[in-house]
């Protein structure tokens, strides 16, 4: 069975990476997969991208050019792809000879809401795996809480839009064109993200298949925390807490301020001394628009690198993933895997990943005193850490391995070859 994973990039990004993750899972067990990306940044023969300098400029052109129609709203800091222009994947020879498509993030100019459907023209199961909410929106990747995705898309709020018939609108009525008569089969990362699908207009006769994400856990896994925090010239005696910046100061999703003034807050206590604490920042090297900590602050930098990666989760006390929407975020399935416990809010894919006060703590949504009473509680007994620690290597072990993906990916390949 030749199996081909469609994606924007392989790398340089959560839903890149994820979905190389699972390239790499398939050909581990046997299965014959290839990646058809945009953006190609691996030395992976398997993986085939744009090659040359006029193949690269046309690739950001297309980028460029699928962004104009956002030209005409004030819209909002979030990201909204209209994917009105696309390649014609369905001609590339690596399509015409899989005998399944695997659909992954492949927008900004890669793959169109024609396109899509002009690969399902071509009578092969096509599984589309959902990184995010796009596919059944008026064109936004999370809605922020509006529902107008269930009915119809129009004054989107993220476009700052009050007329009907808007950009949102105008994605929606193609997306339901081109997508009400496809054969799609769509797999999801999490329960929430299901549960989203089966409420969508667009989506919610298409058969759902909830498949979680996966990882190496041979290079995620837990190293000694003295050793890990040598190596990164962490201080061996603090309690470190170790988040992701990334965009998270620039996206009101990621919910960085409510870590900020948990940190605050924890800081102001006597439950935690102030100078015992410590964070760390993955993702910059520099404050850059964060404001100061109230306690010692290391800025780790962006480390591509997976081993270092997997030291700083490990030399970490607490992993904080503070998003107030989110699907399966690679980096609470990443601390899990090297044996840090994870404090997040209650909300998206995290109830999938962190069992409350078994591998980590799950706040109450928006609620920055939540937030820091589950920070404390992680750090404030050692014996407890320790039990969380284990708990959180075996969940990873259990459900997060790049064979036990790959195993449920092929078990669904299969059948829908068979059929």
């Amino acid at each position: 069975m030749k199996v081909l994973i469609i994606s924007k990039s392989d790398a340089q990004g959560g839903a890149y990476i994820a979905a190389y993750r699972l390239h790499a899972g398939l050909r581990r067990i046997g299965v014959d997969s290839k990646m058809l990306v945009d953006y190609k940044t691996s030395d992976d023969c398997n993986v085939s991208g744009s090659d040359g300098e006029v193949s690269m400029a046309w690739g950001r052109l297309r980028s460029f050019m699928d962004k104009l129609p956002l030209k005409f709203y004030t819209h909002q800091n979030t990201v909204f792809h209209p994917a009105w222009i696309g390649k014609n994947l369905a001609k590339h020879e690596l399509v015409r000879s899989a005998d399944v498509i695997n659909v992954h993030w492949a927008l900004r100019g890669f793959l169109s809401i024609k396109g899509m459907a002009e690969l399902a023209k071509l009578n092969k199961p096509i599984v589309w795996t959902l990184h995010d909410m796009w596919a059944f929106t008026g064109g936004c990747h999370y809605t922020g809480g509006c529902t107008k995705y269930k009915t119809k898309c129009r004054a989107c709020p993220q476009l700052n839009s009050e007329k009907v018939k808007d950009l949102s609108y105008q994605v929606f009525r193609k997306k339901n064109r081109y997508f009400s008569g496809l054969t799609l089969n769509i797999a999801v990362l999490c329960n929430w993200m299901k549960d989203c699908v089966k409420d969508s207009f667009l989506l919610s006769k298409k058969p759902v298949h909830l498949i979680p994400n996966s990882l190496d856990t041979d290079i995620f896994k837990p190293t000694e925390k003295s050793i890990a925090r040598n190596i990164l010239n962490l201080p061996l005696k603090k309690k470190i807490v170790l988040f992701v910046e990334l965009s998270s100061t620039s996206s009101t999703r990621k919910g960085f301020r409510y870590l900020q003034e948990a940190i605050y807050k924890l800081a102001s206590t006597k439950d935690i001394d102030k100078e015992e604490l410590y964070i760390g920042v993955l993702g910059t090297s520099s404050p850059k628009d964060i404001e100061e900590f109230p306690s010692n602050v290391r800025y780790l930098g962006r480390l591509h690198d997976e081993f270092s990666l997997a030291l700083a989760y490990s030399a970490a006390d607490v992993f904080v993933a503070p998003s107030l929407e989110d699907n399966l975020p690679n980096t609470v399935v990443e601390s899990l895997s090297c044996g840090t416990p994870v404090v997040a809010f209650n909300i998206g894919g995290m109830p999938d990943m962190i069992e409350h006060q078994v591998n980590g703590y799950l706040s109450e949504p928006e609620d920055a005193d939540s937030l820091a009473s589950g920070i404390k509680w992680v750090l404030e007994d050692n014996d407890r850490t320790f039990k969380l620690r284990e708990a959180s290597r075996e969940k990873a072990l259990k459900e997060y391995t790049l064979e036990v993906q790959a195993g449920r990916y092929k078990s669904l390949f299969d059948s829908l070859v068979k059929v």
